[in-house]
């Protein structure tokens, strides 16, 4: 089981929950249509605590799930993803990677070194109209 610390939102808005049924939003290559089904907007950060006490650090496959479930177009909803404090990708634009709207899309980082607690951040880009959103998070750990 995963444990979520604590979460931190961009102000001056308020995160947001969004609930959707599964048949709303296709997905294809391991993307999970359930799980982006529903997520989080206004997404800043959480860290999840993955191990009690660890002595030393572990790797893990982060994935991470995402789907633009409003009517935006690409460039409106664009940021980018910080993993342990490390950017690992700039400038993502969910509907510009899925292709549309409501389309299901993960994306997967490997070697993410954890003691014991991963942190998930999302920074919106200059200019972007929409806040981050973030569906799922995954982390598996490596090596088992």
């Amino acid at each position: 089981m995963v444990k979520i610390k604590r979460g931190h939102f961009l102000g001056p808005n308020p995160p947001g929950t969004f609930r959707y049924h599964s048949s709303r939003v296709s997905a294809d290559d391991g993307a999970l249509d359930w799980v982006a089904a529903s997520g989080v907007k206004n997404f800043r950060s959480a860290t999840l605590t993955l191990a009690k006490k660890a002595d030393a650090p572990r790797k893990y496959t982060v994935r991470l799930h995402f789907a633009e479930v409003e009517d935006l177009g690409p460039g409106k909803r664009v940021f980018d993803i910080f993993l342990q404090d490390k950017k690992v990708l700039a400038g993502f634009d969910i509907v510009k990677q899925a292709g549309q709207v409501n389309r299901a899309v993960v994306r997967e980082f490997k070697g993410v070194e954890v003691v014991d607690q991963l942190k998930v951040s999302l920074m919106p880009a200059a200019g972007a109209s929409a806040k981050p959103v973030l569906c799922g998070i995954e982390a598996v750990a490596e090596g088992w």
